[in-house]
């Protein structure tokens, strides 16, 4: 049982590289995913590059430079907060601005 709780967790807590990829190749038409990897790893041969990326892209390494985060963020068009899991949320009102609103001076 114990393990079920740690194995969820590190499934919600996985980076969207995959659907920063798919997003990508369904804005951009000339997306090539060998030559994302082929930037991403220069040092390697083409094939270790794809697959360098490939264990990026289905989650099977398990931490991301800053400079890998740079380079996906930049080539894939998304935020590091898109590639983390992290969710936009609403900005809530300071409470000086909705004691103004209300009528009230603060």
């Amino acid at each position: 049982m114990e393990e079920n709780k740690i194995e969820n967790v590190s499934r919600e807590n996985r980076f969207r590289i995959k659907e920063a990829v798919l997003r990508a190749r369904a804005t951009n038409k000339d997306f090539k995913q060998i030559e994302i990897a082929k930037k991403l790893y220069p040092d390697c041969g083409e094939k270790i590059a794809a697959i360098n990326f490939s264990r990026l892209v289905n989650n099977k390494k398990k931490a991301l430079t800053f400079d890998e985060i740079k380079f996906l963020c930049e080539n894939l068009n998304v935020s590091p907060n898109f590639l983390m899991g992290y969710e936009l949320e609403r900005i809530a009102e300071s409470p000086a601005q909705s004691d103004t609103e209300n009528g009230s001076e603060v």
